[in-house]
């Protein structure tokens, strides 16, 4: 591997001007093309953690809103926790615990 960068630092070396030019031009496009593909590759990351808390911080919400209706809480009150109507809440505890 050492001959190998060794031998292509020796053949950029060697360049005239017009090949240096469209050697450079192509490694500023290459590095151009990685740093948009990192940027890329960072933006789902986020994304894919921000769905995952969402879809977390649902299913909290539903387990709430099952474990008070499981303790007797009312319909009302677990709406009110839950920050949902009344109606939502019943179609959570219908679709849940059936």
């Amino acid at each position: 591997p050492i001959f190998k960068k060794a031998f292509r630092i020796a053949e950029i070396a060697n360049f005239n001007r017009k090949e240096l030019a469209v050697y450079e031009q192509s490694l500023l496009a290459y590095r151009d093309l990685v740093n948009v593909m990192d940027a890329k590759v960072r933006e789902g990351v986020d994304m894919g953690i921000d769905i995952g808390i969402d879809i977390g911080l649902k299913r909290e919400k539903i387990n709430t809103i099952l474990h008070c209706h499981k303790n007797g809480f009312a319909l009302e009150a677990i709406a009110t926790i839950a920050r949902m109507s009344v109606e939502e809440v019943q179609t959570i505890i219908e679709k849940h615990t059936t």
